[in-house]
């Protein structure tokens, strides 16, 4: 089994992802048309990209199969049930990055032999498979999220951007310094090389 963490702590993980953006789907749609008909579209589901209406998303920026990386050092609750807070059990994120989208202010997390989760609040997660061919989900739930354009107003509870696991990396550790007087190595073998043959000719 492949998996992406590399052990610093016992809670805490270092994760290193490659993966492919398949798509953002938007669900509970509902989208309110400027003309004289008032035209209102209610739509269990809609993907981001090719929609009719431009509507934008969290990863608008990206193009269907571009690959991007999942990065994070996360120092998980020991006991993930053990809540100090509402929606927060402990479970902290550095450097924490899915493609452009930060999830450093993530306050909860559940971390399992094949797969993850990483939350915020009840409204963002990150999760997913930690194995190749698997998904990982950044979703964002915001009751009745309520954008306008031109042409009208378009509603969405649920967006959700999907990425396909293509590669996982155990994270490369930082090189160690060499004293400085490492420099001088290579002058000791060169000496100690000159009076073995001095003692050899001898």
């Amino acid at each position: 089994m492949a998996i992406s963490v590399s052990q610093v702590e016992a809670a805490v993980v270092k994760y290193d992802i490659d993966l492919r953006y398949v798509g953002t789907t938007f669900r509970d749609v509902l989208i309110y048309v400027n003309n004289p008909a008032g035209d209102v579209f209610v739509i269990d589901q809609m993907g981001l990209e090719g929609n009719p209406f431009g509507i934008t998303g969290m990863h608008s920026g990206l193009t269907y199969g571009q690959t991007v990386k999942f990065t994070a050092e996360v120092h998980y609750a020991d006991d993930p049930n053990d809540m100090i807070g509402q929606f927060d059990n402990g479970t902290r994120a550095y450097g924490c990055y899915l493609a452009n989208a930060s999830c450093n202010h993530i306050t909860y997390g559940q971390q399992r032999e094949n797969n993850f989760g990483l939350y915020y609040d009840d409204s963002i997660a990150f999760d997913g498979s930690l194995e190749v061919g698997g998904t990982i989900s950044h979703s964002f739930w915001r009751p009745w999220k309520d954008e306008q354009y031109a042409w009208g107003r378009f509603w969405t509870e649920w967006e959700t951007a999907e990425f396909e696991v293509i590669s996982v990396n155990e994270p490369q550790p930082a090189p160690v310094p060499l004293p400085a007087t490492a420099a001088l190595l290579p002058l000791g073998l060169a000496a100690l090389a000159a009076i073995r043959k001095r003692r050899k000719a001898a």
